[in-house]
């Protein structure tokens, strides 16, 4: 009876012990996969890098789940901080779109009103020479190819072509013009 008591104490005890350990190890994790979350949302800095990090993290979840899926009290902090990263990312995500958005808007107005510009100039031109060197040099027509590459690289293509027809269109028109 002695030695089965004893027994059943170091049973009671090395659970315990692996209890502790394991709650240990849990925090550690939690705390890493913190500092994980921290980094991915600092690198993230386009909508398609936070859809990149968020299955970085759910991957890093879903093994912290399967190492610890003996505690019901484990499973539920791990789903709580999965909905807290989807959460997180899916904020971080919107906030890039949405300043992606206004600068494209900013660079398609912007394109309009060096447009605006450059149809004025054209109409003081008198050859078609003066023109197609006014188009071939000028700085406010490179700038607005410029724009509409960054404009391209945002994603945005169909203000892009806009601006870009729009030249052409004003091109054409000014020669249009002067042969009238």
């Amino acid at each position: 009876a002695a030695f089965n008591q004893a027994k059943a104490g170091i049973k009671r005890s090395r659970k315990e012990l692996v209890l502790r350990e394991s709650a240990s190890e849990f925090k550690a994790q939690l705390r890493l996969a913190d500092q994980s979350l921290s980094n991915f949302i600092e690198l993230a800095d386009e909508p398609e890098k936070c859809d990149s990090y968020l299955n970085k993290m759910m991957i890093q979840l879903e093994e912290l789940e399967s190492r610890f899926s003996e505690s019901e009290e484990f499973l539920d902090q791990i789903s709580n901080l999965r909905d807290e990263v989807y959460n997180t990312f899916e904020t971080k995500k919107i906030q890039l779109k949405e300043a992606r958005n206004r600068r494209a808007l900013k660079l398609s107005e912007s394109g309009k009103r060096i447009l605006e510009g450059i149809q004025r100039r054209l109409q003081n031109m008198a050859s078609s020479a003066e023109i197609q060197s006014y188009y071939a040099s000028d700085f406010m027509v490179l700038k607005l190819r410029d724009q509409a590459k960054a404009l391209v690289g945002l994603g945005d293509s169909v203000k892009a072509d806009e601006l870009e027809s729009q030249l052409k269109s004003t091109y054409e028109d000014a020669l249009r013009q002067l042969k009238d």
